[in-house]
């Protein structure tokens, strides 16, 4: 579509887990402001993905908090390992699948923990592991998730974004389809794409290149390219 994509507003990189490590290291001291980089270390939100945004513009989603960075931003998303059929890669993901749920569904570990019942899951994680891991910190938790993904990440035939994987099930994808690279025309710039785009976008989206009815992904993101956002939150506070 050199620029319109029907059911979204923007382009989103992944990268692969190792990439994405070496450039979480690299960005925070190579991008110069207005520029910034914002990961669930260093925000006010525990983001499961990284941020490059520019904070002399505005992308506002959270509301009188300026503890968030709300600049007009890209995301970008680690693909990680997924299961492949082995089942050394079945038992890691159920492993990730634990960390990641004691950060952002931690009731489900506690209610396991309190009644041997009813129970929809099979815990893979010692029963004293997952109570210290409940001790834990957000995000002490979540770095254990990313290393423990880094650490096991390069061993499977199938890759994913984990965090779309536990909360939406998409598609898994082959790595093979991400051996090679071409450059496409987006806007006014081109961005490498997987060589092998078409069989990732149908495992993804099925016709793709059918038109979509419906909102956008970012109905609900006021947008405005030329105010800094900590200006525009002070704005909405004075009542401007």
């Amino acid at each position: 579509h050199k620029g319109f994509i029907p059911w979204d507003t923007d382009i989103d990189i992944s990268m692969m887990r190792d990439d994405y490590e070496t450039f979480s290291k690299i960005a925070p001291n190579e991008l110069k402001r207005p520029l910034y980089f914002v990961n669930a270390y260093n925000d006010g939100t525990l983001w499961a993905l990284s941020k490059v945004g520019n904070e002399k513009s505005t992308a506002l989603q959270y509301y009188g908090r300026k503890d968030v960075h709300q600049g007009i931003y890209v995301d970008i998303y680690p693909l990680d390992d997924v299961p492949d059929g082995s089942l050394l890669k079945q038992r890691v993901f159920k492993i990730q699948r634990e960390v990641w749920m004691s950060i952002y569904n931690p009731e489900i570990i506690e209610n396991y923990l309190n009644t041997t019942s009813n129970l929809v899951y099979e815990f893979v994680l010692d029963v004293n592991f997952l109570k210290e891991l409940l001790k834990m910190s957000l995000k002490d938790k979540f770095m254990m998730f990313e290393k423990f993904c880094g650490d096991n990440f390069g061993k499977s035939e199938k890759i994913n974004v984990l965090s779309e994987v536990f909360c939406t099930k998409t598609a898994d994808l082959n790595r093979s389809w991400f051996d090679e690279i071409e450059m496409i025309q987006f806007e006014d710039m081109l961005i490498p794409a997987p060589k092998e785009y078409d069989k990732v976008l149908t495992a993804r989206y099925g016709k793709y290149m059918e038109p979509v009815i419906g909102a956008s992904c970012h109905e609900d993101t006021i947008f405005e390219p030329d105010i800094p956002y900590a200006e525009y939150i002070d704005n909405c506070e004075k009542g401007k």
